[in-house]
Protein backbone atom coordinates (compact mmCIF):
# COMPACT_ATOMS: atom_id res chain seq x y z
CA UNK A 1 0.00 0.00 0.00
CA UNK A 2 1.82 3.45 -0.81
CA UNK A 3 -0.17 6.79 -0.11
CA UNK A 4 0.86 10.12 -1.24
CA UNK A 5 -0.17 13.08 -0.30
CA UNK A 6 1.28 15.65 -2.81
CA UNK A 7 4.54 15.08 -2.10
CA UNK A 8 4.68 12.70 0.73
CA UNK A 9 5.01 9.15 0.40
CA UNK A 10 3.56 6.66 2.71
CA UNK A 11 4.15 2.72 2.46
CA UNK A 12 2.80 -0.35 4.40
CA UNK A 13 3.88 -3.86 3.12
CA UNK A 14 2.32 -5.66 5.68
CA UNK A 15 3.54 -9.10 5.88
CA UNK A 16 6.34 -9.06 2.83
CA UNK A 17 9.07 -11.03 3.00
CA UNK A 18 12.39 -9.51 1.77
CA UNK A 19 14.40 -12.98 1.88
CA UNK A 20 14.00 -17.07 0.84
CA UNK A 21 14.09 -19.23 4.08
CA UNK A 22 11.53 -22.03 5.77
CA UNK A 23 11.04 -20.33 9.28
CA UNK A 24 11.01 -22.85 12.24
CA UNK A 25 7.09 -23.02 12.33
CA UNK A 26 7.28 -24.49 8.49
CA UNK A 27 6.32 -21.05 6.86
CA UNK A 28 8.11 -20.32 3.70
CA UNK A 29 9.18 -16.46 3.09
CA UNK A 30 9.89 -15.17 -0.42
CA UNK A 31 11.79 -11.79 -1.17
CA UNK A 32 9.28 -9.60 -2.14
CA UNK A 33 10.31 -6.57 -1.28
CA UNK A 34 13.86 -6.52 -3.44
CA UNK A 35 11.09 -7.32 -6.41
CA UNK A 36 8.43 -4.04 -5.58
CA UNK A 37 11.44 -1.57 -4.14
CA UNK A 38 12.36 -0.44 -7.66
CA UNK A 39 8.45 -0.03 -8.25
CA UNK A 40 7.81 2.29 -5.07
CA UNK A 41 10.94 4.27 -5.41
CA UNK A 42 11.80 6.81 -2.36
CA UNK A 43 9.73 7.61 0.14
CA UNK A 44 9.47 9.54 3.26
CA UNK A 45 7.55 7.23 5.73
CA UNK A 46 7.75 3.34 6.05
CA UNK A 47 5.45 0.95 7.96
CA UNK A 48 8.06 -1.50 8.28
CA UNK A 49 6.94 -5.17 7.10
CA UNK A 50 6.48 -7.82 9.09
CA UNK A 51 6.72 -6.13 12.54
CA UNK A 52 10.23 -6.04 11.68
CA UNK A 53 10.78 -9.49 11.55
CA UNK A 54 14.50 -11.09 10.50
CA UNK A 55 13.24 -11.84 7.24
CA UNK A 56 11.85 -8.57 6.33
CA UNK A 57 13.27 -4.97 5.62
CA UNK A 58 16.24 -6.32 3.91
CA UNK A 59 19.17 -4.05 2.55
CA UNK A 60 17.88 -3.52 -0.64
CA UNK A 61 14.48 -2.43 0.12
CA UNK A 62 16.05 -0.04 2.42
CA UNK A 63 18.30 1.66 0.29
CA UNK A 64 15.55 1.81 -2.52
CA UNK A 65 12.88 3.13 -0.47
CA UNK A 66 15.51 5.53 1.60
CA UNK A 67 12.89 6.44 4.56
CA UNK A 68 12.66 9.28 6.42
CA UNK A 69 10.58 7.85 9.20
CA UNK A 70 10.34 4.16 9.74
CA UNK A 71 7.27 2.79 12.34
CA UNK A 72 7.08 -0.39 13.45
CA UNK A 73 4.08 -1.54 15.55
CA UNK A 74 4.69 -4.74 17.35
CA UNK A 75 3.23 -6.13 21.03
CA UNK A 76 5.40 -6.07 24.24
CA UNK A 77 7.38 -9.40 24.86
CA UNK A 78 5.90 -10.97 21.56
CA UNK A 79 6.96 -14.82 21.27
CA UNK A 80 8.32 -14.22 17.57
CA UNK A 81 10.88 -11.71 18.93
CA UNK A 82 9.88 -9.18 16.76
CA UNK A 83 12.04 -6.69 15.82
CA UNK A 84 15.08 -8.80 15.13
CA UNK A 85 17.90 -6.56 16.11
CA UNK A 86 19.69 -6.84 12.66
CA UNK A 87 16.37 -5.39 11.12
CA UNK A 88 16.38 -2.73 13.55
CA UNK A 89 20.32 -2.01 13.09
CA UNK A 90 19.30 -1.43 9.16
CA UNK A 91 16.41 0.74 10.33
CA UNK A 92 18.10 3.17 12.39
CA UNK A 93 21.11 3.52 9.91
CA UNK A 94 18.36 4.87 7.46
CA UNK A 95 16.16 6.32 9.44
CA UNK A 96 14.71 7.63 12.39
CA UNK A 97 12.65 4.66 13.99
CA UNK A 98 9.17 4.90 15.98
CA UNK A 99 7.78 1.61 17.64
CA UNK A 100 4.67 1.54 19.15
CA UNK A 101 5.86 -0.32 21.76
CA UNK A 102 9.18 -1.88 23.53
CA UNK A 103 8.12 -5.03 21.69
CA UNK A 104 11.02 -7.55 22.49
CA UNK A 105 12.71 -6.42 25.67
CA UNK A 106 16.18 -7.92 24.87
CA UNK A 107 16.54 -5.88 22.00
CA UNK A 108 19.00 -2.79 21.79
CA UNK A 109 16.09 0.17 21.06
CA UNK A 110 18.91 3.38 20.68
CA UNK A 111 18.11 6.00 18.20
CA UNK A 112 14.97 4.97 18.39
CA UNK A 113 11.76 5.88 20.00
CA UNK A 114 9.53 4.33 21.99
CA UNK A 115 6.14 6.05 21.87
CA UNK A 116 4.20 3.49 24.23
CA UNK A 117 0.85 3.88 22.31
CA UNK A 118 -0.29 5.29 18.37
CA UNK A 119 2.22 6.97 16.51
CA UNK A 120 0.38 9.87 14.92
CA UNK A 121 1.68 11.45 11.08
CA UNK A 122 0.59 15.03 10.28
CA UNK A 123 0.73 17.14 7.57
CA UNK A 124 -1.17 20.06 5.97
CA UNK A 125 1.02 20.25 3.39
CA UNK A 126 2.47 17.25 1.75
CA UNK A 127 5.77 18.89 2.41
CA UNK A 128 6.32 19.27 5.79
CA UNK A 129 4.62 16.26 8.10
CA UNK A 130 5.38 15.26 11.71
CA UNK A 131 5.29 12.07 13.64
CA UNK A 132 4.48 12.49 17.59
CA UNK A 133 5.06 16.07 16.69
CA UNK A 134 8.86 15.66 15.45
CA UNK A 135 9.05 17.77 12.49
CA UNK A 136 10.55 16.80 9.09
CA UNK A 137 10.45 17.31 5.56
CA UNK A 138 10.21 15.83 2.05
CA UNK A 139 13.70 15.38 0.81
CA UNK A 140 12.25 15.26 -3.07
Amino acid sequence: LKISYKDLDYVSGGDTDGEYEKSKYKYSYNDVESVIAPFIGEIEILHVNHHGSSHSSNQAYINALNPTVSIISCGFRNRYGHPDQNTLNRLTAASKVYLTEKCDPDRDYTNSTLVNGDIVIKSTDGKNFTVNGDQFTVKH
